[in-house]
This record gives C-alpha cells, structure tokens and sequence, in this order.
C-alpha cells in the first residue's frame, strides 16, 4: 500500500497538464476575485468534434476539455456492470436475480433511462442518499464525551431526511426547514423534525463551565451550517480572523449571535424530547405542560407542608417543634395548617393536574430545540477564544465579506428566518454550488470540487468550472431545486456510463483522473457493504423507519465501553439485519465492521469519507461475525435455491454477490476448495459438515475485489 501511495504521489509530481491545483495558483488578490464568489451564470454549452458520442450537455462539458488534450472518453462500460453501479449509486443495493434477467433481455440506453426513472422512485434512494445528508450533519444517535447518554427519539430526524429525500422535497425547501421551521407557518408534524438538525451533533450534558459549553454549542452550529450549506469552515475565526478566507472573529461571534436562541430542552440535566403537531395543539401542550409545572411546584410545596404537620403532631407536647409551632412558615395567619386542610388541597392538586394531563393532545414525540421566546442573552467575541477573555458584544449579522456578495437588506440583528431565506435566493452563489457538487461527488467518487466542504480560498479549484455553474444554474432555475431531476440529469450521461479502462497516456497525465476521461475506481462505504451481503444472503429487513437497530457487539467490546454496557440493546438478528443506516450510531463505540470500513466520523460535519484499504479490511473481511453469519446465511440460500449441485450453487453464490455468473477458472477453484475442505472434514454432501464447507466457500466469494470494487 505504502509502495502504490509513493508511486502515486511521484506521478503526481512529473505529470503534465492538468495537475492538482494548489492554494498558490489559485488565490486571488482579492477575496471578491475569488472563483467561488462570482455570481453563477449559465455558460454555453460548448461544441465538440465528436458530436456522435453524445448531445447530453454533461458530456459536452467533459468531452471538450478532453478533446483539448487530443484525447477521448472511455469506451461504455459492459451494460451488467452499468446495472450494478447505478443500483448501489442510487438504492445502495445489487439488483437481484430477476431484475439482471429482466435487464439483459434489453440492455440499451433506453432501458437503462428507465432504469434511472424506476431507482429514483423507490424507497432506497431515501436510504441511500440520506446517509448521505446524515454525514453532513455530523447525526448520532447518542451525545458523546464520557457518558455518551442516549438522545431521546433522535432517530425521528433520520426519518425525516429519509423522507425528504424519497418526497424529493425541494432542496432551498429542506434547508429552510432545518434552519428556521419553527417560523414558517402550517408546517406539517414532519417536517417539523426538520430542527433536529441543531440537536444531533455531539453535546457534553456534564459540562465543568456551562458558559463556555454554550459557546462550544454555538461554535457546532456555527461550523456545521458554514460547512453543509456554504463550503466554508467560519470554526476557523473563532480565536483569531480567518488565515486564509475573508471571516474575521467579529464575523464569527456575529454569526454565532444567529443561533444564540436555540436551547437544548433541557430538565434536570437531561435531555427531554419535545412534541410536533399543529400549531395550536403545540401551544396548547406548551400551556398545558407550563401550567402542570406550574402544579407539581405546588404539590411538592403543599406536601413539605403535611409533613412538618405531621411531624409536629406527633411530637411529645414539651418537644422544641411543638414550642416551635406558633412561628412555623407553614402557619396560617398565625394558625398552623391542619391536616384535614392539607391533605385536601394536595387531592386537589393531584386531581387538577391530572385532568390537565388527559387534556393533552396526542402529539408525537420528537428532538427538538427549544427557542428563546424573550430577550436572547447576549454574544460576545473572545479574545482567544477564551470565555474569561470577553471583549465586545456583537448582534447577529451574517460575515460582512459574504453579506457584500450576496446583499441583504435587513440590517443586523438578523434572525434564523432571515438566514434561511439569504441562503435559499436564487442568485446564492454557493449554495446550489456546492449541493450539486455533492451529488456529482456520491456519482462519480470526486466532486468537480475536491475539497466539498472547503470552496474557500484554500480550497482546490473546480476541474470543469463551466459545468459546475451550468450544474448549479439548471438546478435552480430548471430542476426548481429537485434533486431527483439532479440525479437524472447525472446518471443518464455517457459520462457516468463509461468504463475504468483508461488508456495509457491518460492515467499517465492525469493519474487522478481529473478530466473524467474514465469512470473512477472506488470501494464501496460500509453501508453499501453490510446492505450487499444482507441482500445475497437473503436476511436483508426491509422495514423502514423507527428506533435504530443494534447490530451484534461481542461481549468483550461491550465491556470496554460503560456506555455500551448500560445502553447497547440485546441482539436481535431479524431486527439487526435491517439496512445499516437504521443501524445506532453511538459516539464513544463501533461497530467493528463499520470501524474497519471507514465508517463516518459522528463528532463533525464530514463531507468526503476516509476510504482507505489495507490488510485490515480483509482480515475484517475473513473474520468478522457479522460476515461469518451472512455466508452461512448464503450457504443455506445457494442450496436451497439451486439444488443438489455443486456448479449450480457456486453460480448462484456469484449472481447474488457480484451480479454475473461466474468463469469456468472461478468455478473450478471454488469447486476444487470444497472438494478439500470435504476431505479434510470428512463429511458428506449432506451433513452440517458441508454446510460449513459452503459457507466457507460463500465467505470467499464476499471476499472477492470485485464486490467491494464493483465494475
């Protein structure tokens, strides 16, 4: 592994043009010069030469910047292969066997279209495209730092994104829930998870300074918000003014003060959950619950009262609380209350309070913030990011760089709803940027944007700045913001239809493959791994939505982890075996076949996952349980399904694995291993020996390259 990086980093090193782009040739003189801050026009697309490969505009785009090196595109990839890469791009599953017959029967660009069109309807592609956003907005399903205590019905926000994006709610419309939902009026019990948002990152619920725990939530949202919507990290100015980007730490504090009205529901130092519904029935469970607060206050001050009466009854008649009891604070004028009196007001009370609570209206529950509803306490900027160094109060303002880009006209303080809409404006000139260079990304490996959540001054340049912008402007003003016609327009170009075969000269130029003259090589996410084998061995739980799952934890992990200890639930395999994002997502412990994996880091907005590959993944691979399990699982299905035969089961084992049958070698030496492992076990054709002898044979075929490098 060491020798292939060192020799890709030399090839980097003498390739001719185009190179990797570095801060040095591309920051500007002035911030206001800078690629990313100029307004997003619609280039035209441009002639080609080739103008048989393709009329798609995406593939105008590319093919001009490839026919300026003299080169050409990558021939079509094998039409199975195309199958399978736009099944785990778009659902994150394999086809299975009927929809690869139903395929091969007519494998042309119209049938693949509609391929397209059907994938996009289904109830994966809010699966799939929702972990997606759950990377972004660093979700957990638990607080992290040292007791990582649980969230209360966290889980509902994953829901929601799951079904925003199967709804294809309109992108500016989902932002604008998640920043500012409570200000907009009639919104639906759903979409009202929306402010979780705010929630879900990490939170330390036993804070040493609990002011300086409120300037580290502030700083979260403040990170998270520049970084998701904008592809800029302001976190950077929280001590000092930005090195490199136009923030200075008064912009920070200033757009930190945005946020400065959003509460953790918070009682007794833990977490609560909220409840969505109507607007009037939310009031009405505000006024509800305040009042029954308000009642509790009493019963508890009315019940100290009986027992000092209590107390004082039956106390000797020369006791001190008997001489006491002329001046008790629980006299009344002077008289010390009875305790017929007492115990009928508590009855009172309880009735009172019980009556409202059955007038409650059934609300579901939900993780929501709470908002200020008077005067906000104030922000101010940190000399150092100290809360002991405080220096000027600043009011809620957006960065006075960006605000001279993108004018508003309100003045500061601004709210969250101001914010919202700033960042929705058709005339934004990152927003669409970088939400199309995401999903260009999650297609293709890379975005036209390789650093997808920096498009700062730091950040590197876009490959095809013209096809971004052309991206970025058709989304908004044709697509009306659907990320369903995004995808669409990506996955029916020849672009993404091409092979992995390169010719020599291009993976010697362009070895990182910057002109998309080939389609990139990737391995899969963990996600689309554990989803893969659930599929083929026929255990996948489609059951969508609710609490997470609990996937299997050896003893000796959960011992490891006090948190794990008190919260991880029994194992349940048919509830387990659920996709992996319903899966808990705990922030001091993983699962080891998601750590292994390059599982995404909870802890922070993470908007390009670590895919790394070594001798740990394939010995993961070989020994994981979860693994072992699946190949048993397989081995029961192959020979189940395909009978007696050996041939028979070692082709379905491929077709389910890695959607193709099998060569004569691949068969041979898979026959040939299960021959051995008979002779060495002892066992026949039909006794649990074999069975284990087939899985063995299934684990192997998992462990294949080709199903966690597909095509």
């Amino acid at each position: 592994m060491l020798a292939e990086t060192v020799l890709f980093l030399v090839c980097l090193a003498y390739s001719g043009e185009p190179n990797v782009p570095t801060a040095s040739d591309q920051t500007p003189r002035r911030p206001a010069e800078h690629w990313a801050f100029q307004p997003i026009t619609r280039p035209v697309v441009p002639t080609v030469k080739d103008t048989a490969w393709s009329d798609h505009p995406i593939d105008r785009f590319v093919l001009a910047k490839l026919e300026e090196k003299g080169w050409k595109p990558a021939k079509p990839a094998e039409p199975s292969a195309i199958l399978r890469r736009t099944f785990l791009s778009v659902v994150g599953l394999p086809p299975s066997i009927d929809q690869q017959k139903e395929f091969s029967k007519l494998p042309t660009k119209a049938s693949l279209d509609e391929l397209v069109d059907y994938l996009l309807q289904q109830p994966g592609y809010g699966e799939r495209w929702g972990r997606h956003w759950l990377d972004l907005v660093r979700y957990a399903d638990s607080n992290g730092y040292e007791r990582d205590s649980d969230k209360p019905f966290a889980w509902r926000y994953r829901d929601y994104v799951i079904r925003s994006f199967n709804d294809d709610k309109p992108f500016d419309q989902f932002v604008r829930e998640q920043i500012a939902g409570d200000s907009i009026e009639r919104l639906s019990a759903d979409a009202q998870v929306g402010l979780g948002y705010y929630l879900v990152g990490p939170w330390d619920d036993e804070p040493t300074n609990p002011e300086q725990a409120r300037y580290d939530q502030l700083d979260d949202f403040v990170s998270t918000t520049s970084q998701v919507f904008l592809g800029m990290d302001f976190g950077c100015a929280r001590c000092h003014d930005h090195k490199h980007d136009p923030i200075t730490q008064e912009d920070y504090y200033a757009f930190a003060a945005v946020f400065a009205g959003v509460r953790r529901p918070v009682k007794q130092g833990r977490e609560i959950m909220m409840r969505v519904g109507e607007s009037n029935q939310v009031q009405q469970a505000h006024d509800i619950s305040r009042r029954v607060d308000e009642l509790q206050s009493s019963i508890m001050d009315v019940r100290r009262r009986l027992a000092k009466s209590l107390q004082r009854q039956q106390a000797p008649s020369d006791s001190p609380v008997r001489e006491r009891e002329g001046n008790d604070e629980t006299n009344n004028g002077g008289k010390a209350d009875s305790l017929g009196e007492l115990t009928r007001e508590l009855a009172r009370l309880r009735r009172e309070a019980a009556d409202l609570e059955r007038e409650f209206p059934s609300l579901a529950p939900a993780y929501l913030p709470r908002f200020d509803e008077g005067p906000i306490d104030p922000c101010f900027v940190l000399l150092r990011g100290e809360i002991r160094s405080k220096s000027k109060e600043v009011q809620a303002d957006l960065p006075q760089a960006l605000r001279a880009i993108i004018p508003l006209k309100n003045a500061a303080p601004i709210q969250r709803s101001i914010l919202a809409d700033w960042l929705c404006r058709p005339d934004h000139v990152l927003v669409a940027r970088v939400i199309v260079n995401r999903v260009w990304q999650e297609h293709f490996g890379v975005g036209i944007v390789r650093t997808p959540n920096d498009f700062g001054l730091t950040g590197d340049r876009p490959t095809h700045p013209e096809l971004l912008d052309w991206l970025a402007h058709w989304f908004v003003h044709d697509a009306g913001w659907s990320l369903k016609r995004l995808h669409r327009l990506v996955l029916t170009s020849n672009t993404y239809r091409m092979s992995q075969e390169g010719l020599p000269e291009q993976i010697r130029d362009d070895p990182a493959n910057l002109l998309f003259a080939r389609f990139a090589r990737r391995r899969l996410d963990v996600e689309a791994v554990h989803d893969g084998m659930l599929s083929a061995s026929g255990w996948l739980n489609i059951k969508m939505y609710g609490p997470p799952v609990y996937p299997y934890l050896a003893q000796e992990v959960k011992l490891s982890h006090e948190s794990a200890v008190r919260t991880w639930l029994p194992f349940q395999e048919r509830e387990a075996s659920r996709r992996a994002v319903y899966a808990v997502v705990k922030r001091s412990i993983a699962v080891p076949l998601f750590e292994a994996m390059d599982k995404c880091d909870p802890n922070r907005s993470v908007g390009q996952r670590t895919t790394s590959n070594g001798a740990s993944h394939a010995l993961v691979a070989l020994n994981d349980e979860f693994v072992s399990r699946q190949s048993r699982r397989l081995a029961e299905r192959i020979r189940k399904e395909a009978g007696p035969q050996v041939e028979s089961q070692i082709e379905l084992a491929y077709r389910l694995v890695v959607c193709r049958p099998p060569s004569p070698d691949e068969v041979a030496a898979i026959r040939s291993f299960i021959d051995e492992d008979r002779k060495e076990r002892h066992s026949s054709s039909t006794d649990d020996g074999d069975l284990t002898t087939l899985a063995e044979a299934c684990r192997a075929i998992f462990n294949l390259n080709e199903f966690y490098f597909p095509d």
